[in-house]
């Protein structure tokens, strides 16, 4: 997908704050056909700028020419009988010449099939007797076919073009050729799972996901928006926003060197507001529960609460939101309804990841927050205790004892567990 120089100048009104100027040179643009995808780009470019109402302003624009362009495509004209029968006479007499073609004169291998008969190969995949036809030596078709890759190797390979262009002097070449390594054995493993249809706007998906997967967030943003600007449908739409929602949360999560992690709250504010639009179209749990997490790291606890709640009334089975709530709780205060959060996942057989997770969260507020939350230590040893590991949960219980925490009721439930600890070791 390319646009006229016009993009630049509209991109640097937006920048500049000049609104009206950018919407006059959409419309400016003689092609409607390109109008119409200008009008989209502009309003996610207004959406980002968080003027909302311009944003919803140029997709409607965008809509009203869709419905001039979908009207141009259905005219249908007719065909006498007579000529199809020439029509097909022609196709007949095509295939056959074809076919001639293919069985009497060779080609030259196409570089592109033999590294995925290569991949193949190493990857241990059967081959079906079309492809060993194929690579016989037969003369090639326009479009050369790639057996499981289909047309994403080529689209790939534009989207690299793209979005590397300008940037080649200032990036490492052997960089470079180890992320397009990395993202074509990724899109190779994708396809040969069969995780992922092959419609255009999946592509996107698919490059998206490899630039996520190699930490190239930005260049996955990218990606993600082109892909939302060409998406019709509420289920493509709603996961191109929630790609985009986890895009911008790890590209501010940073996990240092003890462990625990550092985030950056305004690109945890983005993938908030991207998972928001995304529940707009689509209703996953999943999406409430990174919702509530987001709203949780914003100190946003009401609305923390209220997604959180949502997701596990959808998905009950889902541990780590009802840890998510938990802590959350504690910040507000709430510590029965803290205990309750944490006690309720051995309904639904916890792993130990989720534990880890959990331990991993509580450690994270205490290091940030040192002595204000004391009942820290008591859910600690909560968690561990549920966990059978003794040596832990007895050292949290007893820092938890020695805290100024002023509510004694919780102080002897300590004791309690501590001493169920004993009689389960004797």
């Amino acid at each position: 997908m390319t646009f006229d120089h016009s993009w630049e100048k509209i991109k640097t009104a937006v920048e500049a704050k000049n609104f009206d100027l950018a919407k006059t040179l959409v419309e400016q643009q003689t092609d409607w056909r390109k109008r119409k995808e200008t009008w989209y780009r502009l309003g996610n470019l207004f959406f980002q700028y968080k003027d909302h109402e311009a944003a919803r302003e140029a997709w409607q624009k965008s809509k009203n020419l869709g419905r001039l362009v979908a009207s141009s495509n259905q005219q249908i004209q007719y065909i006498p009988l007579a000529l199809w029968q020439v029509i097909g006479a022609s196709i007949f007499l095509i295939l056959f010449l074809f076919s001639l073609v293919l069985l009497l004169f060779p080609r030259e291998p196409d570089p592109m099939q033999m590294l995925m008969s290569m991949l193949r190969n190493q990857q241990g995949q059967q081959r079906s007797a079309w492809d060993e036809w194929w690579d016989s030596g037969r003369s090639q078709i326009t479009k050369p076919y790639y057996g499981q890759m289909g047309d994403v190797a080529p689209f790939l390979r534009d989207q690299w073009n793209h979005f590397w262009k300008g940037e080649q002097e200032q990036t490492n070449d052997s960089r470079q050729a180890l992320v397009e390594q990395e993202l074509q054995k990724w899109m190779n493993r994708e396809l040969s799972n069969g995780r992922v249809s092959r419609t255009p706007v999946d592509h996107y998906l698919i490059a998206g996901k490899g630039f996520f997967n190699l930490r190239e967030f930005e260049k996955a943003l990218n990606v993600f928006y082109e892909g939302l600007m060409h998406s019709q449908t509420p289920g493509k739409i709603g996961t191109f926003y929630q790609e985009i929602g986890t895009t911008y949360y790890y590209q501010g999560y940073v996990l240092q060197p003890d462990g625990l992690a550092k985030y950056d709250l305004p690109l945890v504010r983005k993938s908030v507001e991207a998972y928001e639009q995304a529940i707009r179209y689509i209703q996953d749990p999943y999406l409430y529960g990174n919702i509530g997490w987001g709203y949780y790291l914003l100190k946003e606890y009401d609305h923390a609460v209220e997604s959180g709640l949502r997701a596990l009334a959808m998905q009950p089975q889902l541990n780590y939101v009802r840890m998510n709530l938990g802590i959350t709780y504690l910040r507000m205060g709430k510590y029965a309804e803290t205990f309750r959060a944490y006690r309720d996942v051995l309904e639904y057989t916890p792993d130990p990841f989720e534990y880890e997770g959990a331990i991993r969260d509580l450690k994270e507020l205490s290091r940030e927050f040192p002595q204000r939350y004391p009942f820290i230590d008591f859910i600690l040893g909560y968690l561990f205790f549920q966990q059978s590991r003794y040596a832990q949960a007895r050292e949290h219980f007893s820092t938890f004892q020695n805290s100024a925490f002023p509510v004694y009721a919780w102080k002897r439930k300590a004791v309690f567990l501590m001493k169920s600890m004993e009689a389960t070791t004797d």
